[in-house]
């Protein structure tokens, strides 16, 4: 009984060191999906009353996104996709969230897009999530050796609450 216990504990905390801010869930085509996480979102959401939230900017260093292969990261940072060189930061501004639903402004690459999120909130945390189609931006040649990207990406991210 002891060691089912610890055995409990373990699990518990690894899985709880292993929770990532962010997290794209990536459909691929013609089959399967992979993850990109990332642990470190910068900037913070304030609670500007009652059930009302707002952040001027929050984001994520695309240095930071990790898929759990080397070579998928490599290929996800190049110069035809994300260009980490010259778009060292993937930034969502103007976010207003209200009653569970948000809207904001995510630039990636240079391109701006409108978004629509919903959201939960707790003391410390909110966590947005939406919908993200890929094609709108200028990202090329989401496909390799006959696997591709489908065009929308799910996002959950996981944002600090400013006190």
């Amino acid at each position: 009984m002891k060691h089912l216990l610890l055995l409990s504990f373990i699990t518990l905390f690894s899985t709880l060191s292993l929770a990532s801010d962010l997290n794209i869930l990536v459909p691929l085509s013609p089959a399967g999906s992979f993850q990109i996480e990332a642990d470190k979102i910068r900037g913070k959401v304030k609670k500007v009353g009652g059930d009302a939230y707002t952040a001027s900017k929050i984001f994520v260093k695309v240095d930071d996104l990790k898929t759990g292969m080397d070579l998928r990261d490599e290929h996800m940072k190049a110069e035809n996709r994300l260009n980490e060189k010259k778009y060292p930061r993937i930034e969502v501004t103007n976010i207003k969230a209200k009653g569970g639903k948000g809207i904001g402004v995510i630039h990636i690459k240079g391109k701006k897009e409108k978004i629509n999120f919903v959201y939960k909130a707790n003391s410390k945390d909110f966590t947005a999530k939406f919908k993200l189609d890929v094609t709108k931006f200028p990202l090329k040649d989401l496909k390799y050796l006959g696997v591709g990207v489908k065009g929308v990406v799910a996002v959950t991210a996981v944002i600090p609450i400013k006190n």
